[in-house]
């Protein structure tokens, strides 16, 4: 069993039955086709005719009787009906219980010198496989996917690690100091201080109106 747009690898070691014709197999041809078949009612194969052939040559390695080479399974193959030409999918349709549907069989020719051929058939049972576009959206979308994730993760990642500097450490506290210069208290309550103008004695207290040493009035007279 295989999918649609595998490639198949063949190294076929290849010899002439009859001794005196082809000494080695470097003339001679290998070739190989694809058909697709319908299953009968009384389960015969019958190739159904292509509009194109899907042919592969493989090539003859110098010094030696094998033939290599690759083929690659087509999605979609060509056929010709009454309406025209119509394209349909390589992916079997077969119905083992029912035995209904069509298979599709890869026939290997091997060619001599001469012209004379045989063919060496096998039945596949071909997959349904993505068409290359859509595999190729599917990783652009992976792609974009993986971006996101390790962008998302980037961002995440520096935005813990900003959150994890501007927060305060548990267990201390700030506290802003001002730079205020001291000042100092000072008592400047004035006392009056009265002399007499005749004897000089200092008088203390609420003006008077004489003296107490001189005798003298202290009145200004206008």
């Amino acid at each position: 069993m295989v999918s649609q747009g595998n490639q198949l690898d063949f190294i076929i070691n290849l010899t002439d039955s009859v001794s005196y014709e082809d000494q080695n197999s470097s003339k001679m041809r290998v070739s190989v086709n694809l058909f697709i078949a319908s299953i009968s009612e009384d389960n015969t194969i019958v190739p159904i005719n292509s509009k194109t052939f899907v042919l592969s040559e493989l090539d003859y390695k110098p010094g030696s009787n094998t033939h290599y080479g690759t083929f690659v399974i087509p999605y979609t193959m060509e056929f010709s009906s009454i309406t025209g030409t119509k394209t349909l999918s390589t992916a079997s349709q077969y119905d083992n219980n029912a035995q209904d549907g069509y298979l599709a069989i890869l026939m290997i020719t091997a060619f001599d010198s001469e012209g004379e051929s045989e063919d060496f058939l096998m039945v596949l049972l071909i997959q349904p496989s993505l068409p290359f576009d859509f595999i190729l959206v599917l990783i652009i979308i992976g792609v974009v996917v993986v971006v996101g994730i390790i962008v998302g993760i980037a961002l995440l990642a520096r935005k813990k690690k900003k959150s994890r500097i501007s927060t305060p450490f548990e267990g201390y506290y700030h506290q802003d100091y001002e730079d205020v210069p001291s000042q100092e208290t000072y008592d400047f309550t004035q006392k009056s201080v009265y002399y007499c103008p005749y004897c000089g004695l200092q008088l203390l207290g609420k003006p008077r109106s004489f003296c107490p040493s001189c005798g003298k009035s202290l009145k200004i007279q206008e």
